[in-house]
């Protein structure tokens, strides 16, 4: 989902276009997570096999919101592959009301789907047609509608919604669809004006790593910091680590070598560069096999050489990372240049590094500069960004798993998410 400016600030935009902005940047983490279509780790696949007799038939489910500004919805569709002849029909989707997002289950021929205009998530049986076959109610916990939070799959009978609302951790089993547990956050994580925003969380074993930012609740600025709360499913308790280096902790990739990089929010780019408030993007680490960010590693954007501002976009696959560049040849923001306007200029460069020898710099992309910024999201293991139309009309994945984006797949309005699937028994 791309047009990303985090646009929970973008107050100017008309009230339709903010909700499906936010829904995109939260989604994917305004500039990517990851774990879109995965079960984590990144490789897409399911944690178990498929449990229903006869042929096996891969695919993928996809979501989109269609253009409609006064009933959104969200549809849902079996498609056979992700690529650029692949089209959607409407008229072999499911619709569900409001804005909705699919994960994965263990169940290789299930899917979940949050509940759109309901505090609850629906599991869909994958056959001929996909078929309603479980739910699973957050009414009485106060989780609030839209369902923004993620799930993250555990195990196989541990799954996990998140909620930076109500401030926990709900644990709900994905095979029987029923709450097995509910995790308070720690209270050392509120702070005086600002709301915690959970972000893309890691598993490790029974635990959940999940990052925290702070946004203010005017949406016009956020804490020099981040969190690490460490969920622990088989004690039922939550602990915060604060981390004062980097207000990272707003999007995630990992490396093949299973290192977890947690990027600051792009919002930092304006309050730097309009505010004249804040500092230089940034990012953290957790190593593979850890549990907390790496005390010896900050990686700070200004460190690839570039004057002009940088946003943070996504993972392209292996260790490089897509980014923004602003061209203030093109457009140089004068003071009182509100968010959508720093955002939304189409003088936006895209270009990448790897992570693993940033001296290396920046390389350009040739493309034409765009409103910024992106996001990305793996399926089955392919890196994609997501591209928006300036009015949302449409959205395209790119492919950019190889040296340069390469167009893929289309949709009549914003695309919400895939996951891998297997249609079986049949």
């Amino acid at each position: 989902m791309e047009a990303q400016s985090c646009p929970r600030r973008a107050r100017s935009l008309p009230s339709m276009r903010l909700a499906i902005l936010s829904i995109a940047a939260l989604l994917f983490g305004c500039g990517n997570n990851g774990s879109q279509g995965t079960n984590g780790n990144g490789d897409g696949a399911g944690a178990s096999g498929g449990d229903e007799p006869g042929s096996r038939e891969e695919g993928f489910i996809v979501a989109w919101n269609p253009p409609n500004p006064d009933q959104p919805s969200t549809l849902y569709q079996l498609v056979s592959e992700i690529g650029p002849e692949t089209t959607v029909d409407t008229r072999s989707a499911i619709e569900v009301g409001g804005f909705s997002y699919p994960f994965p289950t263990p169940s290789e021929s299930r899917f979940l789907a949050s509940g759109g205009e309901a505090p609850i998530i629906d599991r869909y049986q994958v056959g001929m047609q996909l078929v309603l076959d479980g739910t699973v109610s957050f009414a009485n916990l106060g989780v609030s509608v839209p369902m923004f939070g993620q799930v993250v799959q555990v195990d196989d009978t541990r799954s996990v919604y998140l909620d930076d609302v109500q401030r926990v951790a709900v644990v709900f089993d994905p095979t029987d669809m029923v709450i097995v547990d509910v995790i308070d956050f720690p209270d050392d994580i509120e702070r005086d004006g600002f709301a915690p925003k959970v972000r893309f969380a890691t598993v490790r074993g029974s635990k959940v790593l999940v990052p925290l930012a702070w946004e203010s609740v005017s949406f016009e600025s956020s804490l020099d910091e981040a969190a690490l709360v460490t969920v622990d499913l088989d004690a039922g308790t939550a602990t915060a680590v604060v981390d004062s280096r980097c207000p990272a902790a707003q999007s995630k990739f990992e490396a093949p070598n299973g290192d977890e990089y947690y990027f600051s929010s792009i919002a930092f780019v304006y309050f730097e560069r309009v505010l004249d408030d804040g500092r230089a993007h940034c990012a953290l680490r957790i190593r593979a096999g850890e549990e907390t960010f790496d005390p010896d590693y900050v990686f700070e954007f200004n460190t690839l050489g570039e004057d002009e501002p940088i946003a943070f976009v996504g993972w392209g696959g292996g260790t490089r990372v897509y980014v923004r560049v602003l061209d203030e040849g093109l457009f140089s923001p004068p003071a009182g240049t509100t968010y959508g306007e720093f955002f939304g200029a189409g003088a936006w460069r895209l270009a990448s590094f790897d992570i693993a020898s940033p001296s290396g710099g920046l390389s350009f992309d040739g493309s034409s500069p765009a409103a910024c910024c992106g996001s990305t999201t793996v399926i089955a293991g392919t890196p994609y960004l997501v591209r928006f139309a300036p009015d949302f009309a449409t959205s395209t994945l790119l492919d950019v798993s190889g040296e340069q984006p390469a167009e893929s797949m289309n949709f009549p309005g914003v695309f919400a998410g895939a996951v891998p699937v297997v249609r079986a028994g049949i």
